[in-house]
């Protein structure tokens, strides 16, 4: 039986989904703590520090509209919870690829070296 790659600092399953559990609490906190007004919402100027943290300072508040547009399934635009969720996949990807050392392709590279051998 092949080994899996040892990249996981995980040593059960019960550890890993307590894991996905706490990323997912997380993901809800950071939402609430966007939605400076409480409106279960989140609009551009709401978007605007998270995305400048993220490295994307000085985008126009059209810029910031676009980017709930995108995700806004809805039309109303503002970005609910499930959108904000949608918009976190893309900002997961993107995280991914600009660190190439990642965890992740580490996994991956390593899964895809077994396979050939």
């Amino acid at each position: 039986m092949p080994q899996e790659a040892e990249v996981s600092r995980f040593s059960s399953f019960e550890e890993a989904s307590q894991a996905v559990e706490g990323a997912a609490e997380n993901l809800l906190e950071a939402f609430i703590y966007l939605d400076r007004n409480g409106d279960q919402k989140i609009e551009a100027a709401e978007l605007d520090n998270l995305l400048s943290a993220m490295g994307f300072e000085g985008l126009s508040a059209d810029d910031r509209q676009k980017i709930i547009d995108v995700f806004d399934d809805n039309e109303n635009g503002e970005m609910d919870l499930l959108e904000f969720c949608e918009f976190f996949t893309y900002v997961f990807r993107l995280l991914v690829k600009r660190r190439p050392k990642s965890l992740y392709l580490k996994y991956l590279f390593e899964a895809q070296k077994k396979k050939a051998e």
